[in-house]
């Protein structure tokens, strides 16, 4: 109960700029991070979910004027009445046709109406069995989820463009996926079809792809009355097979083929890295979905249920290609709706454009069908993995998926503005399956809102977040730079703990006139010699024992310190040490003669810099930002960024790890808007993009080794939608402890708010995440400038 009453209070507390100074203490005190993860774990519990569900039900009653309410005494039947009615194939059949992305995408077009149809369909389902005791077991009632969600994602496949052989990622240019399907139509594992083993003789395959590309169809989707005009006209035998469903809907020969076409080139392009060799869909898996006597008729719910197994799991044991499936799908949204809005080069925007045919649609394409399409993902991901993983290699896999989904989504706002749904219960549209915090948190908020105790908040702490072991660890203090009002310029110790912002009260010294600890990246600490190093006047740099530095600041030359004569400025310096005990150190300074940092690899931070010790990498203008060292492995490493690539530096050997970081060839950014933070082995990297129409928009991107143990890997965990990433994100990295999970824990400033957020490390250690919001405030007129972000003072 504690975490809930803490969760509520800190809620109201972030938006609260009239706290004292002392209550703020206490609620910096509090490790969100801790109780938001153990919210989640009591919250992945069956108890939980009924409650949850039973809440949901009861509050339809309250909206779109109870019309829920008469079909609740007979909830079992009316839920079934619907799933039967959505599982029959001519209604789905009738649905896909819908989700016409290429259209009007307005909140009265008819893919608005028909992802508000998916949700509240789930959602009504969900009430009325609740309403019945849960008659249907829960196993049913995710199936028909699956079936609904499938429609959604073979809504999105068979609307796509025909293209042609001429345009990269476009439905003509897949012959490996055409050549997969024509395989499985020949030769379906107990229903042969005679047909199509017939038109693939008198029609060879090769001839017939080269006659599709010759058609000029690459201005027209699969469903357009004048493609398939224009292909029947070649090969009639196509339209043969027709058969009328209950709603007049016609199933011809060429209908299937373009399904099939449809559907595996739609889940090559986002589930897979879309090579020659790339397969998302298990063909023969699908071919359950086929009648026994043809292949003309497809039983649609089977078909859905079975592509979204293969994409998302299905709540059992995850098998490989299923992991991989929602992995490639998971970073194909992440870039696609973090980066695909702004950058028109990156790949995952240039894919959707070749599968739609989209110019200036193609950001609202982005913005409301792959985000709906993403909040039902998560949803149905998270079974595969609440329900069904235990642990390993590809739990981890499935868990970073999600999370890497979550990151770039605002799931509730995003999909309720966009598609128009109306508040309430009903239209809560994150309340589809799994996401059901958002349901309670929406009751509470419509009987009370919470305020804040004025002064018990003291009492609070020391009785329920001391007792419930929720407090935050006193682990020591950041140092940050403020303007004061007394004093000018103040080097402060910013505690991790309670972070404390009453900066003329707090340990710091004055730094208003000589502006002696000038540069961010140039005030360091060393566990090696447990000194603190002040690097920005690289001709005399000072040091200090770090316990000593609030006292007398940093006084002391370093003996024998003689740097090349031309250096003028450090920007950054940091040092690095192996598990042996090996050292190395990284000074980026400028010269006289050149406003742009060079590289200077040393023995460590005491040995200065010259000439002979200038690393020469990178191409022309490519200006180096910024460095990070990581400790305890096998060698020395160091990452520098650039304002387009990422190189490491491991044993003095520079390597090119990562290019075009942005996502987009020649895309760049500069300095400002960039930091790059190191805890342990993991490197997080922190920007803005640059010289573009998205200047608050912040990303959170992790570095990973490879197996080689090169820094090749880099996935994004979150995005912010206010961000200023210069000097203002600093982190630690917690150790697993009996009382506490392995995690790193990251604080920023974004120009308005402070925050603390933590990312806990899942079984594998190095890439596998859970983030979770921390404490955030705000507070009036801060005078808060950067972290020195290489300086951390230990309790």
């Amino acid at each position: 109960m504690a975490e809930y009453i803490s969760g509520l209070l800190q809620k109201s507390y972030s938006t609260n700029e009239n706290v004292t100074v002392n209550d703020r203490l206490h609620y910096n005190s509090w490790d969100m991070i801790k109780v938001n993860a153990n919210i989640q774990e009591a919250e992945k519990g069956k108890d939980f979910k009924l409650i949850i569900d039973r809440l949901y039900s009861i509050a339809t009653h309250f909206c779109q004027g109870g019309a829920l309410s008469q079909y609740k005494k007979e909830g079992e039947r009316w839920a079934r009445e619907l799933m039967n009615h959505y599982n029959k194939t001519e209604v789905l059949d009738q649905f896909i046709k819908e989700f016409n992305v290429q259209g009007d995408l307005g909140t009265t077009s008819s893919f608005a109406k028909a992802m508000q149809q998916t949700y509240n369909t789930i959602n009504k389902v969900r009430a009325l069995n609740t309403a019945s005791g849960k008659r249907i077991q829960e196993q049913e009632i995710q199936e028909f989820e699956r079936v609904m969600t499938g429609a959604v994602y073979t809504g999105l496949a068979v609307n796509v463009s025909w293209g042609s052989q001429k345009e990269q990622y476009s439905l003509l240019a897949n012959k490996k996926n055409f050549l997969d399907v024509v395989n499985f139509l020949r030769n379906d594992i107990g229903n042969k079809s005679s047909f199509w083993q017939s038109f693939f003789t008198i029609h060879h395959p090769d001839k017939f792809w080269d006659s599709l590309n010759q058609m000029n169809l690459q201005n027209n989707t699969l469903l357009d009355a004048q493609a398939t005009q224009r292909i029947l006209q070649v090969y009639p035998s196509l339209a043969g097979g027709v058969r009328r469903n209950a709603l007049g809907a016609v199933r011809t020969q060429l209908s299937v083929l373009s399904l099939l076409l449809g559907v595996g080139h739609f889940s090559w392009a986002v589930a897979t890295e879309r090579k020659d060799i790339s397969s998302a869909i298990d063909w023969v898996k699908l071919a359950v979905a086929f009648t026994k006597t043809t292949l003309t008729l497809i039983q649609l719910d089977v078909f859905f249920g079975k592509i979204v197994t293969l994409i998302y799991g299905n709540g059992g044991r995850i098998v490989e290609l299923v992991a991989t499936n929602i992995n490639n799908f998971s970073k194909f949204i992440s870039n696609l709706v973090s980066k695909g809005k702004y950058l028109s080069n990156v790949v995952e925007r240039q894919v959707v454009t070749k599968l739609f045919l989209a110019t200036s649609n193609i950001t609202r394409i982005i913005q409301i069908c792959f985000v709906g399409l993403a909040v039902l993902s998560t949803a149905l991901a998270a079974y595969s993995l609440y329900e069904a993983i235990v642990g390993g290699d590809i739990g981890d896999i499935v868990f970073a998926a999600i999370n890497t989904l979550i990151a770039s989504v605002a799931l509730a706002l995003t999909i309720t503005g966009l598609i128009g749904i109306a508040t309430g219960p009903l239209g809560i549209v994150v309340a589809v399956v799994g996401i059901l915090v958002a349901i309670a948190q929406w009751i509470y908020g419509a009987l009370k809102k919470p305020v804040i105790p004025p002064s018990p908040i003291v009492k609070y702490t020391n009785t329920y977040i001391r007792g419930s072991d929720l407090e935050y660890q006193k682990i020591g203090s950041y140092i940050c730079r403020a303007l004061t009002y007394r004093e000018g310029n103040r080097v402060c110790a910013f505690d991790a703990k309670t972070m404390n912002t009453d900066w003329e009260k707090i340990a710091g010294i004055r730094d208003d006139n000589a502006r002696t600890y000038s540069e961010a990246g140039a005030l360091v600490t060393s566990s090696r010699t447990s000194k603190i190093y002040n690097f920005a006047n690289i001709k005399d740099p000072k040091w200090n024992r770090i316990s000593s530095f609030f006292a007398q600041g940093a006084t002391q030359s370093i003996a024998g310190w003689k740097p090349a004569d031309d250096l003028d400025r450090c920007q950054h310096a940091v040092e690095s040490r192996d598990k042996f005990g090996r050292s190395a150190a990284i000074f980026l300074a400028t010269t006289k003669t050149s406003g742009s940092a060079k590289v200077y690899l040393t023995a460590h931070l005491e040995d200065a810099p010259k000439h002979y010790h200038e690393l020469q990498f990178g191409e022309w203008r490519e200006d180096k930002l910024d460095v990070v060292a990581i400790n305890d492995l096998d060698e020395t490493i160091f990452l520098v960024v650039t304002t387009q690539h990422i190189y490491q530096i491991k044993g003095g050997v520079v390597t090119k790890v990562v290019s075009d970081f942005v996502g987009e060839p020649g895309a760049k950014v500069y300095a400002g808007i960039i930091t790059a933070v190191a805890l342990g082995p993991h490197v997080n990297l922190f920007y803005k993009l640059g010289h573009i129409d998205a200047p608050e928009t912040g990303y959170h991107y992790h570095l990973t080794r490879d197996d080689d143990g090169n820094y090749t890997n880099m996935k994004l965990l979150r995005t912010f939608d206010k961000f200023r990433p210069n000097n203002s994100v600093v982190g630690y990295l917690f150790k697993k402890t009996a009382k506490l999970a392995a995690r790193m824990d990251f604080i920023y400033f974004n120009g308005f708010n402070y925050a603390r957020y933590g990312a806990i490390i899942n079984n594998n250690g190095e890439s596998s995440f859970s983030l979770y919001n921390g404490v955030e405030f705000k507070v009036p007129n801060t005078g808060f400038l950067y972290f020195y972000k290489n300086a951390f003072i230990p309790s």
